[in-house]
């Protein structure tokens, strides 16, 4: 996979080297569990979905619509709160 960029196109990136330092990195446990499942998204690594306790809601939108254009569609159905 790779990152684009403004200047040249595109610039390769080790998500999988990304993955195996995540916990080196000195990210807060929000930070962490966000790019935790990014990753796991990606088919980097696994991660819990009960990671999602610790995202905000910027984060948290940005996940659920990742996974809603996983799923080949551009809107979401969400049920009544019990």
């Amino acid at each position: 996979m790779t990152i684009p960029t403004k200047r040249d196109g595109a610039i390769p990136c080790r998500w999988g080297a990304l993955a195996k330092r995540l916990h080196t990195l000195g990210f807060d446990d929000s930070e962490c569990a966000f790019l935790g499942l990014v990753l796991s998204i990606m088919s980097v690594r696994q991660s819990s979905l009960a990671a999602v306790e610790y995202l905000g809601e910027h984060r948290l939108k940005i996940v659920l619509q990742a996974m809603i254009r996983l799923a080949n569609t551009d809107w979401i159905a969400i049920g009544m709160r019990l």
